[in-house]
């Protein structure tokens, strides 16, 4: 949970990294995120790991993402969207 309330948070961009998976709740009520990049790299979202990113209104994801775990956006309010890239 390496952002748990990180409140002052607004963007995520992972660029060039080996991370392969998003931990439950890594990004759990960071009410200030707005934009999310991950990687190619990343395979896995689990459970709850954007919970109650209130306004997040922009999330890029790749298509190497094979798994995406159960409420990743639970109490998202924001009208956003969520893209799926490819190379």
């Amino acid at each position: 949970n390496a952002f748990v309330y990180c409140t002052i948070l607004r963007t995520v961009y992972v660029k060039d990294s080996e991370l392969t998976t998003i931990e439950a709740g890594a990004f759990y009520h960071c009410d200030k995120l707005s934009t999310i990049d991950l990687p190619d790299t990343v395979e896995k979202i689990l459970s709850y790991a954007f919970r109650e990113c209130l306004y997040l209104e922009t999330v890029i994801l790749q298509e190497t993402l094979t798994s995406i775990n159960q409420g990743i956006f639970k109490d998202w309010r924001a009208h956003g969207r969520v893209h799926f890239c490819r190379d």
